[in-house]
């Protein structure tokens, strides 16, 4: 064939020719789709050229667990999404894994394989993280802790409230800590007129009775060095003060001076029945012929009050106000602990290191009371060394010091 090709086909497109199968021809041009870059689509200038325009294709992804592999859908995509605590964020060409739920400053707590939660941030500056153990988050304190160490030398103390860095404490301030104890190991006797006696120990005591007061009497166990007791009496009572002379109480401590503590250790041999009942009042007061306390601080006790359970009580101006606790009497030793807060607004009583109840705040006295142990007969004989008393403390840190 010679000259210009004539177009039998009659095709109007140049490019490559295809025939839809009856009658007709058409040029077609090969075109670039999404990441495809076409060369010489219509293959007039020579062979058409396909290339992608991102580079490789990913064909499959392993992950962790779950199915495996991973492979594109029908268009070649594989969605990627968050779960728990992580979510997906896209932006043109960049697929960003990013957390969810968060707090600024807060820290990250692991829940379980999916999820992260957050602890705080605490409001109150100071608050340190503490475990709450192996199944709970931890938590911030309620105390607050200092930033610096402070001065050299100093140490970690409490205020009722926050840990404060302050100096280390003297160990002798008697202008400010009232320290007292007597463990009646060198327990001297005096005799006075009938039954009242002095017990010279650590302390000074008086005992006062009718029939029979205190004395001192021999240790029957290692455990318990330094005893004194009562001697048998069947008539009115027996009594055991620090302060006065042998008729009358003399108070030596007002209360709301500073916080205080008293400490009393004491056997109770024979428990009070309705033969030989006694009524036992143990702590501080004003009263020293065995009845009930004008002005006092005191746990008591009696077969007949409370079921034989403590009853821890205040009095001022002979106005009381009794608590009856759930702990029963028993024989053996005891430890009682009467604990007053600085402004004596508050008195708290523990037997055996349990508490007796809520503290209380009535009637609670302002006139001068001292350490007292007394014993009233109501009936029959109270048996010798019924009560032993091994230790007495007394602990006051004066809100102004002397």
């Amino acid at each position: 064939m010679a000259g210009t090709p004539s177009n039998d086909l009659n095709i109007s497109q140049p490019g490559y020719v295809v025939f839809d199968g009856v009658s007709t021809f058409t040029g077609r041009t090969i075109q670039a789709g999404s990441g495809i870059t076409i060369s010489n689509g219509s293959g007039i200038s020579g062979n058409t050229t396909i290339s992608m325009s991102g580079g490789a294709a990913i064909d499959s992804i392993v992950p962790n667990s779950g199915t495996s592999p991973v492979i594109p859908d029908s268009n070649g995509n594989i969605t990627m999404v968050g779960s728990g605590s992580t979510t997906t964020v896209g932006s043109l060409n960049t697929l960003t894994t990013q957390l969810t739920g968060l707090t600024n400053h807060a820290l990250l707590v692991g829940a379980g394989t999916t999820t992260i939660t957050k602890v705080g941030p605490s409001s109150t500056s100071g608050q340190v993280l503490q475990s709450a153990g192996a199944s709970a988050d931890p938590a911030f304190s309620t105390a607050t802790y200092p930033s610096t160490s402070g001065t050299s030398g100093n140490v970690l103390t409490s205020n009722g409230t926050n840990w404060v860095s302050s100096p280390v404490p003297s160990n002798f301030s008697p202008a400010s800590v009232i320290q007292i104890s007597d463990d009646f190991t060198s327990a001297i006797v005096g005799g006075l007129a009938g039954a009242a006696a002095v017990i010279s120990s650590a302390l000074g005591w008086y005992t006062n009775a009718a029939g029979g007061g205190f004395g001192v009497t021999a240790a029957t166990s290692n455990a318990h060095p330094g005893v004194i007791s009562n001697s048998a009496f069947s008539a009115a009572y027996t009594s055991l003060y620090s302060s006065g002379n042998v008729n009358t109480i003399i108070g030596s401590y007002v209360l709301g001076g500073g916080a205080l503590s008293v400490d009393w250790y004491f056997n109770i041999a024979n428990l009070s029945t309705v033969t030989n009942r006694y009524t036992l009042r143990i702590g501080m007061g004003d009263v020293n012929t065995g009845t009930d306390y004008v002005n006092g601080i005191y746990v008591e006790y009696s077969d007949n009050i409370n079921s034989g359970n403590w009853v821890y009580k205040t009095a001022a101006a002979s106005s009381r106000t009794p608590a009856n606790s759930s702990t029963a009497v028993t024989t053996g030793w005891h430890h009682l602990n009467i604990s007053v807060n600085a402004a004596a607004s508050s008195i708290s009583f523990t037997m055996d290191g349990v508490s007796l109840g809520a503290a209380a705040t009535a009637t609670i006295p302002t006139a001068a009371i001292c350490p007292l142990f007394s014993a009233l007969r109501d009936a029959g004989t109270i048996a010798a060394n019924t009560f032993l008393i091994d230790l007495f403390s007394l602990t006051q840190t004066l809100t102004t010091p002397r």
